[in-house]
């Protein structure tokens, strides 16, 4: 029996900006509005997004795995382009693409999550929920009528 599953896309939050990219440390950036979003989120189980749990093999955090750390949640990570470090990510191909994703995880196996990836009932390449997670990241809220 598969767990029931919500996403959670369907009711967005928008945080204030965010500190300007340094690189090597993204999770500076993004770590202060994933806070302000799941604040409220008693029920979270699972946080899928895109990008990379860790970034190689030895385990060494990104966003992902810092986001596990801080909420003791499991974090999914798909990105959509290979990273030269993140030799471990697991590809998976999805809908009716020959490209893969690349998924790597914290609190859960890689191939677990790989798994979960597969499963996600879409046609696209991307999995709909992050891609729309995406679409409205890049769009701004929904403006009213």
């Amino acid at each position: 029996m598969r767990p029931s599953r919500t996403c959670w896309p369907n009711a967005p939050r928008w945080s204030p900006g965010t500190a300007p990219y340094r690189p090597g440390e993204f999770y500076l950036r993004e770590l202060a509005p994933l806070r302000a979003v799941l604040v409220d989120l008693d029920e979270l189980g699972l946080l899928v997004a895109d990008g990379y749990a860790d970034l190689d093999p030895g385990g060494r955090p990104g966003l992902g795995g810092r986001a596990h750390a801080e909420f003791s949640i499991p974090v999914i990570r798909v990105a959509r382009s290979p990273f030269r470090m993140a030799t471990h990510a697991v590809p998976v191909l999805h809908g009716s693409s020959a490209r893969p994703l690349f998924v790597t995880a914290a609190g859960m196996t890689a191939a677990d999550a790989a798994d979960l990836v597969r499963d996600m009932a879409d046609r696209y390449w991307l999995p709909d929920a992050l891609r729309r997670a995406d679409t409205l990241a890049r769009t701004g809220p929904p403006q009213p009528p």
